[in-house]
């Protein structure tokens, strides 16, 4: 968890990340950059579907398990809860093919998260966290980076005690002086 006020350079940082998959340094799942008025970019509710789909594009071996799923996610309709688009359309299929394919000491999967302090849906960023906190804990084989201002809703779970195994968390703050400003 990569946090700091504006203008320090989270969303820098988090670009760069995602381009290191070109350089094959690491393997990118999908990725995320919420941005305040825009429009689907800014819900909570398109995070887990668009999550979804990019696991399929990026990782060929999740693909038939993500697809099962969407397919029957959307017998349902496709705006559901956010909760059940997580329960469906991610922690389902990814924890299947997990087990299907026994891949506990893979390469990690990379899974890119920006401007969570920019999301409309402050009420469901919370459980959003805890869902992939949870995700990050049963799949060894994922991880995320989160990158937001420090804002309370956000920092009252990625601090919490019962997270501190499995949360990293840096603050730009912290050495932006040391820096002279420069990330």
């Amino acid at each position: 968890f990569l946090s700091g006020g504006a203008g320090v350079g989270k969303s820098s940082v988090a670009h760069h990340l995602c381009t290191l998959k070109e350089a094959k340094q690491i393997s990118l799942g999908g990725s995320f950059f919420f941005v305040r008025g825009g429009g689907g970019l800014a819900s909570a509710r398109s995070f887990f579907p668009t999550i979804a789909h990019q696991f399929a594009q990026s990782q060929p071996w999740l693909r038939p398990y993500i697809l099962a799923a969407a397919r029957e996610y959307l017998k349902h309709g496709d705006n559901q809860q956010t909760h059940f688009s997580f329960e469906e359309l991610l922690r389902k299929p990814l924890t299947s093919a997990s087990s299907a394919a026994g891949l506990q000491s893979t390469i990690p999967v990379t899974l890119v998260v920006d401007g969570l302090d920019e999301c409309s849906d402050r009420d469901i960023v919370p459980k959003l966290l805890r869902d992939l906190v949870g995700l990050v804990r049963d799949l060894p084989w994922l991880q995320v980076f989160l990158a937001s201002r420090p804002e309370p809703h956000i920092m009252a779970v990625l601090t919490a005690p019962r997270v501190r195994d499995c949360v990293y968390h840096r603050d730009l703050n912290d050495t932006i002086d040391k820096w002279a400003g420069d990330v």
